[in-house]
């Protein structure tokens, strides 16, 4: 995999896990719906609106950073089967941002319905 794709994969799923926290803090602390903050009832209307496309978005890039932690895992056994301990090192590293990162993709989908059910209007 280039490092252009590297750095968009990174870049999207860090991105996306920022956009689904920064509008699921902005909601627990603004409270209930009062219809004055404009920005705020834009962010809530845009996800009750895009819910499937969020959800869908958040699979594949839980697909797509579990195919990258399969392909750094065998980079891993190689590099440690060739002895070359500062590979290893590296990949350790990229091994544990892109699981921290999974985890963070997880939280959000797994809250996403617990948000939608509590902020959107079922009817629609």
């Amino acid at each position: 995999m280039n490092i252009t794709k590297k750095v968009t994969l990174t870049v999207a799923g860090a991105a996306l896990a920022g956009i689904l926290a920064f509008g699921a803090s902005a909601s627990a602390a603004a409270g209930p719906l009062s219809g004055t903050d404009g920005v705020r009832q834009n962010r809530v209307e845009y996800i009750c609106n895009h819910q499937s496309e969020i959800s869908d978005r958040l699979a594949k890039a839980t697909t797509r950073i579990d195919d990258r932690i399969a392909t750094l895992t065998e980079r891993r056994a190689q590099a440690e089967q060739a002895g070359n301990n500062a590979a290893v090192a590296r990949i350790d590293k990229r091994l544990e941002r892109l699981n921290n990162l999974l985890d963070r993709v997880a939280k959000r989908e797994a809250q996403l319905p617990t948000w939608v059910a509590a902020h959107c209007d079922p009817t629609n």
